[in-house]
């Protein structure tokens, strides 16, 4: 099955409804060698998200400013 990864930066993160959180991460670009090929294959868009509180609970922290990764795979 194929699959893609993204490296992205958490970009916004504010309180939502309900005690959720809404976060919005954006490619990452520079500061490593794998950001810039990372960077070249995604050079622009947008995760955002709203989780509900006991989603955003279980996933732990997150950090504004912090990279992580993204993978996609199909769901088949």
């Amino acid at each position: 099955m194929p699959s893609m990864r993204c490296k992205v930066k958490l970009s916004s993160l504010s309180h939502a409804y309900n005690n959720g959180v809404s976060v919005k991460f954006t490619p990452v670009m520079d500061g490593s060698e794998e950001n810039k090929r990372f960077h070249a294959a995604t050079p622009g868009g947008e995760f955002t998200a709203t989780l509900s509180e006991d989603a955003a609970e279980s996933l732990g922290a997150f950090k504004l400013g912090e990279e992580y990764y993204v993978d996609f795979t199909p769901a088949t």
